[in-house]
């Protein structure tokens, strides 16, 4: 079907972000919703949305509202090319529902699977078949109707229950499909060649052990024909690609490791192989790629064979050498706040180049919008307080966001417009009164051998502020001290202010340029180090911290009733409940941490200690502030 409509594979997540965006939910259009006698909510139907799609085509963002339609616009031809594939997809899918809405006479409906299945899939010459037979079984439990002289209208959904219960099995049980995945034991496909093979739950117990030391020589007399080596003959049936994992799971206290086979494996590829070191690798060419094994808590380093692998050799071991992450000179103040809003994330996508593990897209909602979404009400606050600052009116600016579907319709959207605009209104009222002759100052600062360099904006007389038109979090906290310490560097002694909706404040204490410059080359090499190896700065850490700090004295709390407190406050955040999702659910996280113990716990509370505590000792952060 995808091929019929010219989507790839590829597409398919970036139309599922277009709908997400669109917020898409009913196939009704204005004149179905008047007919169904419902509220009029056209805005969220297929039909609005095309015209969002062709608005946004023609006019290319010359408006973003013409003719009561929020253009929604794209701004590669790609994206425009693929929308335009879909929308195809749309209009035939209408013009279908239409035909198939009403009762019919049984002949009438004798010719629609084949018009369903020219319409909808380009079929390969050697599926042919198999499409034909479905016409087959379709005309005949419609042929049987007919010569029983059966004369009433029927829904064709009863012509298609008796279709999908009709036996029209093409294939037997046990036979394999070429050009397939084929889900089957290991005894089930020995000696079977694949292009690709998997093996899961690949650990000690599930796949039989046989009585020798290495199972990749096969020339051994002693193994008799009841007990074949199944995995090496899977290997040796793996035409292109060969696939083992395990997990590593406890159960009453007994633990799972690794089959033995992964453990020899592993070991004849680190003394058989190495990497030339001469040559600049593409990336995804790889034979075997990432091979990881895990054994009483201890990671053993990833392997990597690639097609120019050579075996060793006496004159080739010293060849060998690590690859190197380069550190430039030259240190951004942006890429500075950006590696410390979130290290891992950064880790991943800088050190690791994976940008898309994150699977961050909108979930669709399948009910009727009554509240605004978190992720739109964060841009909508962003936006109206930007027209709170230049005491401009909102009332456009609401009629965008409600066509957008972002806000709900009639008088409970509006409701909620003025309960996040009053809330703004304060946090402005507070920026336009601090605000004083703000200016910018470029930077050009060296710390130890590195040149930092960027700019500080919005510096006044009394020092720097910040504003956050959501509520303030860590992100937020740690870029403005990144700044306020190299504000005070510059011989600037000065607080920085930081504001926030509900009347929340958090100023940072004036630091002398010594101190701060100290804490300056600690953050700098927080970020050099961080690139090679991810710091383990958590939120369910932040909290323990917190828990245990007294602010009084500027120390941590030594009790032990103190300490219970924080761990559970800990392994709350790190679990999660009903309602929010712990920590440990972070797609990046859980692959440092796949599952958490005291040790691992010990070490984040330590990270979380050298690097947030000169933030505690410094401002009169609260702890509601980082949740």
């Amino acid at each position: 079907m995808r091929q019929k409509f010219f989507i790839k594979s590829s597409d398919i997540k970036i139309i599922y972000k277009f709908i997400s965006d669109l917020k898409i939910q009913f196939g009704f259009d204005k004149h179905q919703f008047k007919k169904m006698s419902i509220p009029n909510l056209h805005t969220y139907s297929w039909n609005y949305a095309i015209d969002r799609i062709t608005s946004g085509y023609w006019l290319n963002k010359t408006y973003s509202v013409w003719n009561n339609i929020s253009i929604y616009s794209v701004s590669h031809k790609k994206g425009n090319l693929l929308l335009g594939n879909f929308i195809n997809l749309i209009i035939t899918l209408n013009k279908f529902r239409n035909k198939i809405l009403n009762k019919k006479l049984l002949k009438n409906w004798l010719n629609i699977i084949s018009q369903i299945i020219n319409d909808f899939f380009n079929i390969p010459i050697k599926y042919k078949k198999f499409f034909f037979m479905l016409e087959k079984i379709w005309k005949k439990i419609i042929s049987n109707g007919v010569i029983t002289q059966y004369t009433k209208k029927i829904s064709i959904s009863i012509i298609v229950k008796k279709f999908l219960r009709y036996n029209f099995s093409l294939f037997n049980e046990d036979t394999f499909m070429s050009g397939s995945i084929n889900i089957a034991k290991l005894n089930n496909i020995r000696i079977i060649p694949f292009k690709m093979i998997c093996v899961l739950g690949c650990m000690q117990g599930n796949i039989p052990k046989i009585e020798k030391t290495n199972i990749l020589n096969i020339i051994d007399t002693n193994i008799s024909q009841s007990k074949p080596n199944i995995l090496f003959e899977t290997i040796m049936s793996s035409q292109k690609y060969f696939f083992c994992s395990y997990i590593n799971t406890k159960i009453e206290n007994q633990t799972n490791y690794a089959s033995q086979y992964i453990v020899d494996i592993i070991n004849y590829i680190k003394k058989n192989f190495y990497i030339k070191s001469n040559q600049t690798f593409k990336k995804n060419i790889s034979i075997i790629n990432n091979i990881h094994f895990k054994y009483n808590d201890e990671l053993y380093n990833s392997y990597l064979l690639y097609e120019n692998t050579e075996k060793f050799s006496k004159s080739k071991k010293n060849k060998y050498k690590k690859n190197q992450i380069i550190i430039k000179k030259n240190i951004s103040i942006k890429k500075l706040i950006s590696f410390w809003k979130n290290p891992i994330n950064y880790f991943f996508k800088k050190k690791l180049h994976m940008h898309y593990i994150n699977d961050n897209i909108k979930k669709i909602s399948e009910n009727e919008l009554f509240t605004i979404h978190p992720t739109d009400k964060y841009f909508i606050n962003k936006k109206i307080l930007k027209y709170k600052i230049l005491k401009k009116k909102t009332n456009l600016l609401f009629k965008k966001f409600q066509l957008q579907n972002k806000v709900p319709h009639g008088y409970l959207g509006k409701i909620l417009w003025k309960i996040e605009e009053k809330k703004i209104q304060k946090l402005a009222n507070k920026i336009n009164k601090t605000k004083n002759y703000s200016k910018k100052m470029n930077i050009k600062l060296k710390i130890n051998k590195y040149l930092l360099l960027g700019k500080i904006k919005e510096i006044n007389k009394s020092g720097l502020i910040r504003w956050s038109a959501n509520k303030i979090n860590y992100k937020k906290i740690i870029s403005t001290w990144i700044e306020h310490i190299i504000f005070c560097t510059l011989k600037h002694y000065k607080k920085s202010t930081l504001l926030g909706i509900n009347n929340s404040i958090i100023e940072f204490d004036p630091i002398k340029e010594k101190q701060a410059k100290k804490y300056l080359k600690q953050y700098i090499q927080g970020y050099l180090d961080g690139i090679k190896k991810p710091i383990l700065i958590l939120k369910s850490g932040i909290i323990w911290l917190q828990s245990i700090f007294l602010k009084k004295i500027n120390t941590l709390k030594k009790d032990s009733k103190s300490h219970l407190i924080a761990k559970k406050n800990f392994l709350k955040t790190w679990n999660g409940d009903f309602f929010y999702i712990g920590e440990k659910k972070n797609i990046y996280v859980n692959k440092i941490i796949p599952c958490m113990d005291i040790i691992k716990m010990n070490k984040i509370c330590n990270t979380c200690i050298y690097w947030l505590l000169p933030i505690l000792k410094h401002s009169n952060l609260k702890k509601y502030h980082f949740k």
